[in-house]
């Protein structure tokens, strides 16, 4: 369960983030970056297979032999949706993640696993959601990038600080909780361009309470 609270939990983010009505962004997402390739990233390709029409994954794992199992995984997975996903390896055209709109990072890297020369911030947008950063010392996004993000957004600031994405001193003052903002607000920063926004997401005790009280719900059907 908490698998798929996490999952539900950030692909909502990055649906709200984007917008999802007509003029909304998630539309208009081409390919889409995976970084990671455990259980999460299965669970996290089957919400956003909800929220986007593309199908295009550029996925980038700890070596070439685990993409290409988790890759083996989702081709032959018995839930056949998971079948739809056409995966491209991270390093296969030299691109990296410049063709991507959307990136979800699932690691739990004390490093960079995303660097600001993997994507291109001249485009239309782009989109990252960051999920691995859950104690002190760990990170997935380049310092340069976040630098260069047009908001920085996260679940709880004071988790985030802490133990999440923004650990960095200098970021702290530019954070914002997903929920203060508004969709007017979040109309405005698309309308930027180009838009670069990061949600980091360290996880709340209510969406496990959440996802308890549906199973439950359920279960009295």
């Amino acid at each position: 369960l908490t698998e798929v609270r996490t999952a539900a939990a950030c692909v909502y983010a990055s649906q709200f983030i984007l917008g999802k009505d007509d003029i909304g962004r998630c539309k208009q997402v081409l390919k889409i970056g995976m970084i990671g390739g455990g259980v999460q990233a299965v669970w996290q390709l089957r919400f956003l297979a909800k929220i986007v029409s593309c199908r295009n994954i550029v996925l980038k794992t700890r070596s070439r032999a685990s993409a290409d199992a988790f890759i083996q995984r989702m081709t032959t997975s018995s839930y056949l949706p998971d079948r739809e996903w056409v995966f491209e390896h991270y390093d296969t055209n030299g691109e990296r993640f410049k063709e991507c709109q959307l990136i979800h990072t699932l690691t739990p890297s004390r490093s960079p696993v995303l660097m600001i020369d993997d994507v291109n911030l001249s485009s239309g947008f782009l989109h990252v959601t960051t999920v691995g950063a859950d104690s002190p010392g760990k990170v997935e996004l380049d310092l340069a990038l976040k630098k260069k993000a047009s908001m920085l957004i996260c679940d709880s600031i004071s988790q985030t600080i802490e133990r999440g994405e923004y650990q960095t001193f200098e970021l702290h003052n530019s954070l914002v909780e997903i929920g203060t903002l508004t969709e007017e607000k979040m109309n405005s920063i698309r309308a930027t361009t180009p838009c670069v926004t990061i949600f980091d997401s360290s996880g709340l005790a209510f969406q496990d309470v959440e996802i308890a009280n549906l199973i439950f719900a359920e279960l009295d059907k």
